[in-house]
């Protein structure tokens, strides 16, 4: 399942980012002075995943303090080059999804789910994208579509018992729910708060379905 990008990685080829120690040489192969202490110009003397980590650290710093306009406008400021990368593209899924851009969250999740299919939350986050900003129907289509792939994930089942029981189909919401609770007991403490499942609840007579059953 995809993670929150780590803020910094241990070790790396930035010399002393925080400013106490040597930085190495820039670019250009001459010492580092004072001048050279922008954040791309730091960056520049990184090694390329640990330069990726420090271009990325404001954002996930704003994002993890609830800041997402100044996490997104920080996103804005990385190299265009950088932004399709994956860790960037997954803070800002991460970042839409808790912000409610839903038209954003759709375009990052369909990039996601074109170039690292195997991942079943990036499944998700275009699913939830489309369910907002487009439609349930359409959003269910996408979840489907992941169970080619993610026939195992059981929020890809509960997402799908999620949208049937909101469409009043309420067999295979049900359906959905007991293969997500056999796969993850978890699910079924989830499904008791989820509002999409009111509709099943009020048919079953408010009694979650038993996981075995």
């Amino acid at each position: 399942m995809t993670q929150i990008p780590p803020s910094s990685r241990q070790g790396g080829g930035c010399g002393d980012l925080a400013g106490g120690g040597p930085a190495g040489p820039n670019k250009n192969g001459a010492p580092a002075t004072s001048g050279d202490a922008s954040p791309l110009a730091v960056a520049d003397r990184c090694d390329a995943a640990t330069r990726l980590d420090y271009l990325l650290a404001p954002a996930l710093k704003y994002f993890q303090v609830g800041m997402n306009q100044a996490a997104h406008e920080a996103i804005g400021r990385i190299p265009p080059a950088l932004r399709a990368t994956r860790e960037v593209l997954t803070l800002q899924a991460f970042i839409c999804q808790e912000a409610g851009g839903w038209l954003l969250l759709c375009d990052v999740a369909k990039v996601l789910v074109r170039d690292w299919p195997n991942d079943s939350q990036h499944w998700i986050w275009l699913a939830d994208g489309t369910r907002h900003h487009h439609t349930l129907a359409a959003a269910e289509q996408v979840l489907l579509a992941a169970l080619l792939l993610h026939e195992s994930e059981p929020m890809i089942h509960f997402g799908l018992a999620c949208y049937a029981a909101q469409a009043d189909k309420l067999d295979e919401a049900r359906g959905h729910l007991i293969h997500a609770a056999r796969l993850d007991p978890h699910c079924r403490m989830l499904a008791l708060d989820a509002p999409d499942l009111a509709p099943l609840w009020a048919a079953l007579g408010n009694t979650p379905p038993a996981s075995g059953t």
